[in-house]
């Protein structure tokens, strides 16, 4: 049996009935969360109807007329992806896909459909993959978005699922299209990783080195006390990192019994997360913002540069819905971005920035940072790593958006917020915005 890796220890396999039990039991982990927007829980209650559907589809295949596969995270069965339709005559093909709740927000149905979509474009020829959802599932709409496909209409209340008429958004990606994608991003590099709103991630969170080297390079982490004591002040009980990064915060909120999750898509930072003492007290989440799984906590943060390193508008607006969704009623967003006025990259130069730090096991390294590009909002620039022990240099491109008051109060109000103050950095008096938002 053929077994495709997806990476941090999920891999894509066979979905076959003669796995009908492990498939019930997976179902039954997730049937409550999968039901939102799917019907499949609803058609595999027992073991006769699990192993049925699961016979549909090994007929399928066998006609040629549709396929199936399991999504596996460190060997156990957590979600799937199939070919729902397959039609070789017309080259169009209808993609899906279900996760139960635990292995949501890690990246793997993205990942596990590219994988699909590449087999039925490049082995099998076709020229047309759809995708159908419901506009609340957010999570599926953003997978989407991810796979680079264009959103072509509505269909109204087609779908009368659980007794009421749905609404169905249509997504598709034209073969053309899909291979442009694919020459564009093997042209960025086999380390790219994606995330929203940019190009890549960071080579300072993604690079194993110098994610190992984070907390050395920027020992002082006195921002975090205002996210603390606002913690204490708002009597928060549950609460999510967004873009935690090494842990720092997540960690130092797990101390005082707070119940924390963690969430950043680089796997490099997390490692170095994972490895700290007291890590087991948080729920560490390879992804981002747009696919959580579901969550009701008290505190949503987004610390030093997480909000502004969102730099794509949709982006911005998915990762506010997704931290709403997080939220009780009642809850509270947190997060800072510098003050536009104050221009804060004009002393971002290597006169400015150059240090030598010594670093766990003797070396040194020396970090300087550079200015690349101002366009509008958009500030981009290269921090420049040099290892003096074996004369290795590293770079890490980074670009921020600078978003002015007025804008983020207008978007915060859009995605269902109620602004309740914007305070200033205790540490960064005058030169920091930190707003505080409320879920109704």
């Amino acid at each position: 049996m053929f077994a495709i890796p997806l990476g941090d220890g999920a891999e894509l396999r066979p979905l076959e009935p003669w796995q009908a039990e492990e498939f019930l039991a997976h179902m039954d982990r997730g049937r409550d969360y999968i039901g939102r927007y799917v019907g499949l829980p609803g058609i595999t209650a027992d073991l006769d109807s699990a192993r049925a559907w699961l016979q549909a589809y090994a007929d399928k295949a066998a006609a040629d007329t549709g396929r199936l596969y399991g999504i596996r995270l460190e060997g156990r069965l957590v979600g799937g992806v199939l070919l729902r339709v397959f039609d070789t005559a017309t080259g169009t093909c209808e993609a899906g896909c279900w996760l139960e709740p635990d292995a949501a927000g890690r990246g793997l149905v993205t990942r596990a459909v590219r994988v699909v979509i590449d087999w039925a474009i490049e082995a099998r020829g076709m020229h047309r993959v759809e995708w159908l959802v419901a506009p609340e599932n957010t999570a599926s709409v953003n997978v989407a978005r991810r796979l680079g496909m264009s959103r072509e209409g509505l269909k109204h209340e087609d779908d009368p699922y659980r007794g009421v008429r749905q609404d169905t958004e249509i997504w598709s990606v034209l073969a053309p299209d899909w291979r442009a994608a694919r020459r564009a991003t093997s042209r960025r590099g086999a380390e790219a990783i994606s995330t929203p709103g940019t190009d890549t991630i960071d080579a300072e969170y993604a690079n194993p080195r110098l994610a190992a080297l984070y907390d050395t390079l920027e020992p002082d982490r006195s921002d975090l006390d205002a996210y603390l004591a606002m913690a204490e002040e708002f009597g928060a009980r549950r609460v999510l990192d967004i873009g935690c990064g090494t842990g720092v915060l997540a960690l130092r909120l797990a101390g005082r019994g707070i119940d924390v999750v963690g969430i950043d898509p680089a796997g490099a930072s997390l490692d170095v997360a994972r490895a700290k003492p007291g890590a087991d007290r948080v729920r560490w989440i390879h992804g981002d913002a747009t696919a959580l799984p579901p969550l009701q906590v008290d505190l949503v943060t987004m610390t030093a540069n997480v909000a502004q390193q969102i730099t794509d508008p949709d982006a911005w607006r998915e990762t506010l819905r997704g931290a709403r969704d997080a939220l009780r009623p009642g809850g509270r967003l947190v997060f800072e971005t510098r003050v536009p006025a104050r221009r804060a990259w004009q002393n971002w130069n290597h006169e400015a920035s150059r240090g030598v730090t010594r670093i766990p096991g003797g070396d040194t390294v020396e970090s300087r940072v550079e200015v690349t590009a101002v366009e509008g909002p958009l500030v981009s620039y290269r921090w420049t790593y040099a290892f003096a022990a074996d004369g290795e240099v590293l770079t890490s491109d980074s670009t921020l958006r600078f978003r002015e008051r007025a804008e983020i109060e207008a978007e915060l109000t859009e995605q269902g917020y109620v602004v309740d103050e914007i305070r200033d950095a205790p540490d960064r008096p005058g030169r920091e915005f930190v707003f505080v938002a409320r879920r109704p």
